[in-house]
């Protein structure tokens, strides 16, 4: 048995050295193992079908569960089956989600109220309002907008005719102008080719066409099928209420289940970290729900004001873009730009009218509303809040991108939270060897 005073003696620094020397050889060599089996999978994919994989992968690592590179291994496939789950069966899986997504949102307001009333009430006080915006949602907001869609759609070509004439039209113009200054003066021919630039933007390969293409196969891109269809309709209209009245009765015990399931000794320290991330993602969610709902009323009512055509559509892609930081409400001044251009008989008042509506926008946005809603509940660096938005985007869809921030708060707080107890750690503040 290695005693402290020689703990850190010349010939225990050997053998630790030669220890560690041997667990990065393990290490090492389970990661090629592991790189060489996944590549091996990825070859077979179309032969062998992943609930087969996983199922075999599990059963083989089971007699080897007392070790933790087993341990590790399973967390990982069961974490990766999972994705793929996800990623092929997502509109199943997504009420799910929503539900959880839901129950957890209220539950601290359904918490606070179960201590004048039984949480059954309390639930329902909550639940049926919910239920009711859903209804109107659906009877009201969702056939309006599927219907501005589809006017968008229809009326199209015949917005890409203009731009196209109009494109014609000025490049004409700017040729003729430029070879009656700049080149006379240097004896030059400066004519713009307009008909090769229409046939790079509106020919059968053109960017425009290739974007209308694109458009129009994105309403069928996920309907293909009877199935699907009606696997879509059962899932968030039979499911999502069921899952999410259930969760929200239940949601404290199945917290303190979780809870209940850590080891001991780390049951304070997680108990932290949930109790901060829940202020952080409550917080954050709520507050951008606030500024989306204010967005669309905002934008719904300038666009109104001003006559602008599918003013519906671009306010609700407004309220809904502004929960993607940077890039969502860039994005939907880019679209508003698009459909400014186009529907306006004169291209830049369209233009022009947009910058200016989306400049006000941004103002409220950026200058008064979100420093005073959100305050600083999430402290993030903005590279960082772009990388995690387009990960989560990508990863899982629209509740990605809800929740990417704060999830990524969340990583900082656990991180911040190791780094505080290794700096009071002996590992950490022992200034000399063995003292």
């Amino acid at each position: 048995m290695i005693n402290k005073n020689n703990f850190f003696s010349k010939d225990n620094n050997s053998l630790t050295h030669n220890k560690i020397l041997v667990i990065g050889g393990e290490i090492l060599l389970i990661a090629i193992v592991f790189s060489a089996f996944f590549y091996f999978c990825y070859l077979i994919r179309d032969i062998i079908n992943p609930i087969i994989l996983f199922i075999i992968l599990i059963v083989a690592l089971i007699p080897f569960w007392k070790y933790i590179w087993a341990k590790t291994s399973i967390v990982l496939i069961l974490a990766l089956f999972t994705l793929w789950v996800i990623k092929e069966a997502g509109y199943l899986v997504a009420p799910f989600i929503w539900g959880i997504f839901i129950a957890y949102m209220f539950d601290p307001l359904i918490t606070k109220m179960q201590n004048k009333i039984p949480r059954l009430a309390a639930v329902l006080l909550i639940y049926i309002p919910l239920l009711i915006l859903a209804i109107i949602f659906v009877v009201f907001i969702l056939p309006r907008t599927i219907e501005q869609i589809e006017v968008i759609l229809k009326t199209l070509p015949q917005y890409v005719d203009k731009i196209y004439n109009s494109i014609s039209d000025m490049l004409i113009s700017l040729s003729e102008k430029l070879n009656r200054t700049i080149g006379k003066s240097f004896d030059i021919n400066l004519e713009i080719d307009s008909k090769a630039i229409n046939d790079f933007l509106f020919g059968n390969s053109g960017v425009i066409t290739l974007m209308y293409r694109k458009i129009i196969d994105f309403r069928f891109q996920n309907i293909n099928s009877i199935t699907t269809i009606f696997s879509i309709i059962f899932s968030y209209f039979v499911i999502l209420p069921f899952v999410t009245f259930y969760l929200m009765l239940d949601f404290q015990n199945i917290k303190d289940r979780i809870i209940k399931i850590i080891p001991m000794r780390w049951q304070s320290s997680v108990s932290n970290i949930i109790k901060n991330s829940n202020y952080i993602i409550n917080s954050y969610v709520v507050g951008m729900t606030i500024l989306a709902i204010s967005f669309f009323i905002i934008s719904y009512i300038l666009l109104s004001v001003t006559n602008t055509k599918y003013a519906f559509i671009l306010a609700l892609l407004r309220g809904i873009l502004n929960y993607i930081p940077f890039i969502g409400p860039f994005a939907a001044f880019i679209s508003a730009l698009f459909i400014g251009i186009i529907t306006e008989p004169v291209w830049w008042h369209g233009a022009l009218k947009m910058c200016i509506i989306y400049g006000i926008i941004q103002i409220l946005d950026s200058g008064i509303m979100a420093p005073k809603i959100l305050g600083k509940s999430v402290k993030i660096h903005p590279i960082a809040v772009m990388f995690s938005t387009i990960i989560g985007g990508v990863l899982f869809g629209f509740l990605g991108v809800l929740f990417a921030v704060p999830f990524c708060g969340i990583i900082i707080i656990t991180i911040k939270n190791f780094f505080n107890k290794y700096y009071h750690s002996k590992f950490y503040t022992l200034t000399k060897r063995g003292e």
